[in-house]
Order: structure tokens, then sequence, then C-alpha cells
């Protein structure tokens, strides 16, 4: 510790993570740990293992991420094992303590680069309550929500182009869980009055935001 000029000092402290169940590892982690999610993947598409459709180092996969705390807030990160290569396969992972949703986005990925090449399926687990020192377990996500939808944005008055003005609009989308958070979805800027957000999942419109 140095000599600082401040009334107070916060420290964070964290805990290491204990090695997940498939790498020779795991059981229920020590007094104190971070929390431990895991569950099973299920709902995979056919289509995405096609191997008419996968090109040279393509593989199908999911990913399951955390809900945030707000839209301008970032990524809450994960420690473990949070990518699933197959129907019925599992993930476990260590998080921050907090009330989340689970999202999971399936899709095609080259294997050689780690490059995520398109996404057509989302998954979701809700009432995800992460205290420290516990485990959530069972928390099974079906990819149930096809991302085959397409929303267009216009608005009301052309935008006006000045140079010492701003001409440039974003337009986003996410997914509104409440008390659990947010999670983004897509991402546009325009410079014209019309915008297409696509890949968007279909589920039920409340959610969307």
């Amino acid at each position: 510790l140095v000599e600082v000029a401040a009334a107070d000092l916060t420290f964070w402290l964290s805990c290491p993570v204990p090695p997940s169940e498939g790498n020779g590892g795991g059981g229920t982690p020590p007094a104190g740990g971070p929390p431990i999610i895991s569950g099973k993947m299920t709902g995979f598409s056919k289509a995405l293992f096609d191997p008419e459709t996968l090109g040279p180092d393509e593989v199908a996969f999911a990913q399951v991420r955390l809900t945030r705390p707000s839209v301008d807030a970032g990524e809450v990160p994960v420690w473990g094992r949070d990518m699933v290569w197959q129907e019925g396969g599992t993930f476990s992972f260590a998080v921050p303590p907090g009330r989340y949703a689970l999202v999971a986005l399936a899709g095609v990925m080259n294997s050689r680069t780690q490059s995520v090449l398109r996404t057509s399926q989302l998954g979701m687990r809700r009432g995800i309550n992460a205290v420290t020192g516990e485990r959530v377990r069972n928390a099974d996500i079906a990819l149930s929500y096809p991302m085959d939808r397409a929303v267009s944005v216009r608005f009301d008055r052309r935008l006006v182009r000045a140079e010492d003005q701003p001409n440039q609009t974003l337009v986003s989308a996410h997914l509104d869980f409440g008390g659990e958070g947010v999670f983004p979805l897509a991402r546009e800027v325009s410079r014209w009055n019309y915008v297409v957000l696509n890949n968007l999942p279909r589920v039920p419109g409340e959610l969307i935001a």
C-alpha cells in the first residue's frame, strides 16, 4: 500500500475460480467463493451441423452470456466454460454476485480465428440469483428463438446535415429483463432517416426495447 491523499480507500477482493468439472477439478466451491452457474444446452438447429453448409474451419457453437445492469454498462465477465459445441452439451462458470438472466447465442464460428461468422438462434434462462459461495445448478437453456427478424426504423423528419452539428443517428435494440438486467442485440449508425436492424430474435415483443 502506498500513501495517497484520500480520506477512504476501497479494496476489491476476488477469489480464484475453482477448476471446472470438465477439466479434472470441480466439486463444491469453498465457502465464500464466487457463485457458479451450470446447466445444459438443448435445441440446436440441425442445419448448423450440416456439412453441406459449413465451410473450411467452420463449426457450430453456442455461447452463454450474462445480462448487464444497464444499457450503458459493459459486459459482465464469466470465468469458466461458457461455450457449448453440441446438443446436450454443458456449461459451467463463475460469475460476480448478482441477479441475472442467461442469454445464449448459437451460430457458426471459425475454429481457427475464433471469429463469429453468424448467429441464428437465441435462448434464455431467467431468474438467476448468484450468491457468494453458492452454486446455481440445472440452469438449462433451450435455443427456442430463431434470429431471423428484421425491424425497420424511420424518423419523422430527414436528418439535417450540418458541418458543425452531428449528422448521424444511433439506433440500438436490446432485451429488457427488468430487474435482471438488459442484453444488447443490435446497433446501427445511419446518416439517413431510415435504419434496418437485422438478425433480431423472435422473442415476445415486450422484451425488446
